[in-house]
């Protein structure tokens, strides 16, 4: 622990508030981020990190450098993390590639996760475990390929070694390939269930239902009560169940109603491509009310964006508004959406998808925060500053370094 964190634990071992009550809730910092005292919250997260190994802190702990827009400070946290962590792909992909989304764009964040990896202290082996494992990175297969065949050249039992060039070769879609050195890391490590697993699903991959059905019985075996495998299990199971006459009849219907709702989306997709955007509407609502209470969140914010789009905002907005009540992450997409066309230089369209984002959830301060960063790009300081200062009403406590820089002498109305 460094210095700052012994000065930590010591402020919190008098106060016995967050300690005590840990068992109680899931997260004993959060009455400091309801404060927008972001910092302190996640020197209060880092301290109960040191008991909890499960990632629940994870989450909250990216929050509260985005509300920060302190990014750099959060990728300096999850590489402290990946060196420590085990189970650290998704956190890969989910965090750290979505923040250089925001930060950059899609088409430079790929590019930028990679980059930054490689730039780090971790071990060579290390980088290569976590790009292996996120799938949004083009690897240079023949580098790492030559690092891995060196380790075993080093050491012919390394299993890492032989499981990662085993993971390259299923990322290229060879699964034959995959599973000879899945088996041979096998032979080494015969109580692995993970690998046991990842050689299940090498063997589904290539439609061998017996072998995938050998592996999993194999894991099961040796930890009965494993979630996954279970799982993996109860699903082949039912794969394999021999339905009965009205349980085909059902499934039969259930297909063809689903591929009818999809095409008729579909054509209306198309035809909104074409520039047809009456048309699309047509095809789309078709789609829409072929499924039961109209719960269909992608149609109705596909015919809602293009009911704004022909001018019809009112009706668009309802749309929007019952697609949010069923899938309220139709409300992130629109916003992500509007985040890369800012990043595109597209700032119509950025302003205009943001602003639909705000209207579905007024307290979203995250678009309130891009789109002012939005007006700014096009030289409206009054309407940037005042989406500033909402931001920061709401929490986005960074935002006030641009406020600072930018709305000095601007008058704000909120």
């Amino acid at each position: 622990m460094d210095d700052d964190e012994e000065g930590y634990d010591e402020e919190f071992e008098e106060d016995d508030e967050y300690v005590d009550d840990y068992e109680e809730f899931i997260n004993p910092c959060q009455e400091l981020i309801n404060k927008f005292e972001y910092r302190k919250a996640i020197e209060c997260m880092k301290y109960h990190l040191l008991d909890d190994n499960t990632g629940n802190y994870n989450p909250p702990i990216q929050l509260c450098f985005e509300k920060l827009n302190d990014y750099f400070g959060f990728f300096e946290f999850a590489l402290e993390h990946f060196v420590k962590g085990d189970d650290l792909d998704s956190f890969v992909v989910d965090s750290i590639y979505k923040i250089f989304v925001k930060l950059n764009g899609v088409e430079k964040a790929s590019i930028l996760v990679k980059d930054y990896i490689l730039k780090s202290n971790l071990s060579k082996e290390r980088k290569y475990h976590l790009m292996i494992n996120y799938p949004k990175i083009n690897l240079e297969t023949d580098e790492i390929l030559r690092f891995y065949m060196e380790a075993l050249e080093s050491n012919s039992q390394n299993t890492d070694a032989m499981i990662n060039i085993g993971k390259i070769y299923y990322n290229l879609k060879d699964y034959k390939i995959a599973l000879d050195w899945y088996l041979k890391a096998l032979d080494i490590t015969p109580n692995n269930i993970d690998l046991i697993l990842d050689i299940s699903h090498g063997y589904n991959r290539l439609n061998d239902k017996k072998m995938k059905l050998k592996y999993h019985l194999m894991a099961l075996e040796i930890d009965p009560d494993h979630e996954i495998a279970n799982f993996s299990m109860a699903l082949f199971h039912e794969e394999i169940r021999e339905k009965t006459e009205e349980e085909i009849e059902d499934d039969k219907v259930g297909h063809t109603k689903a591929v009818s709702i999809w095409d008729q989306y579909n054509r209306g997709y198309k035809l909104a491509s074409e520039g047809d955007y009456t048309g699309a509407i047509v095809e789309i609502t078709k789609s829409i009310e072929q499924c039961e209470n109209s719960y269909f969140p992608e149609g109705l914010k596909a015919r809602g964006l293009l009911r704004i789009k022909i001018g019809n905002k009112e009706e668009g907005m309802k749309d929007l508004k019952l697609a949010r009540d069923f899938l309220y992450s139709i409300v992130t997409e629109i916003m992500e959406s509007g985040i890369e066309y800012y990043h595109m230089e597209d700032y119509k369209r950025s302003l205009k998808a943001l602003s639909i984002a705000i209207e579905l959830d007024p307290m979203l301060d995250e678009a309130y925060f891009f789109r002012a960063r939005t007006y700014l790009r096009i030289g409206k300081k009054e309407e940037a500053c005042a989406d500033l200062h909402k931001a920061v009403e709401l929490g986005r406590i960074g935002a006030m370094e641009i406020i600072k820089e930018e709305c000095n002498n601007v008058l704000v109305y909120i």
